[in-house]
C-alpha cells in the first residue's frame, strides 16, 4: 500500500484492492477505520496518488494523469488527450504551491522522462535530463522551495538519485551505484 500526505486526518493510497482488478484510490483514517474508495468512477483507476499541500486536490496516474477534488469529484484528465500519441504517465507530484505537477512518462518505444505541467494540464514540457544515459527516470519529488526536482534513475542494476534545478536546467548526480538498501549520501 502506497501512502501519500495526510489530508486533515485521512491517508491516501493507490492500491490493488479493487474487486474488478486494477488499481483504485482509497482513503482511510490513520487508525485504519473508514477505508473507502475514492476513484471508483475514474477511467484511469488510480496509481501513485498525491495530495496538494493544502489537501484540497489529488493527482493520480494510470495511463494518463488525472486530477480531482479531495473527495474524488471533479475528475479532469490532464495528459493523454492526443489520440495519436501513446505513453504511460505515472508518479504525479504537486509543487509545494500547488501550481504545477511533475510526473514520469514512458513511451511505447521504451523512452522515459520527467515532465512538468501547470496544475490545469497546460504548458506540459519534458525536462532535458540524462538523455545520454541508459536507465529510466521515475518518481519525481519537489524540493520544499519548489525550485528543484529530485528523481530516481534505474540503470541496469541498483538506482541513482539526481536533482534538477528548474531555473538553470542543471542536473546533479547525488549517488553513485546506489543499490537497494544501501545507505544514501550524507
Amino acid at each position: 500500500m502506497l501512502l501519500s500526505r495526510a489530508q486533515t486526518e485521512r491517508l491516501l493510497s493507490g492500491t490493488d484492492l479493487c474487486p474488478m482488478g486494477g488499481y483504485e484510490i482509497y482513503t482511510v483514517n490513520p487508525d485504519g477505520s473508514d477505508l473507502g474508495p475514492l476513484s471508483e468512477d475514474s477511467p484511469a483507476g488510480g496509481f501513485l496518488p498525491s495530495w496538494t499541500a493544502d489537501g484540497t486536490a489529488i493527482a493520480y496516474g494510470g495511463d494518463d494523469i488525472y486530477r480531482a477534488n479531495a473527495d474524488g469529484t471533479g475528475q479532469q484528465q490532464l495528459t493523454g488527450t492526443d489520440p495519436n500519441e501513446y505513453r504511460s504517465d505515472f508518479s504525479p507530484t504537486w509543487s509545494p504551491d500547488g501550481s504545477q505537477i511533475a510526473f514520469a512518462a514512458m513511451y511505447r518505444t521504451g523512452d522515459r522522462g520527467i515532465f512538468v505541467m501547470n496544475a490545469d494540464g497546460s504548458e506540459e514540457h519534458a525536462l532535458d535530463i540524462g538523455q545520454q544515459r541508459l536507465g529510466s527516470e521515475t518518481v519525481p519529488s519537489w524540493s520544499p522551495s519548489g525550485d528543484k526536482l529530485v528523481y530516481a534513475v534505474y540503470p541496469t542494476s541498483g538506482s541513482e538519485i539526481y536533482t534538477f534545478d528548474l531555473a538553470s536546467s542543471e542536473e546533479v548526480h547525488l549517488t553513485d551505484d546506489f543499490a537497494a538498501g544501501a545507505d544514501g549520501p550524507d
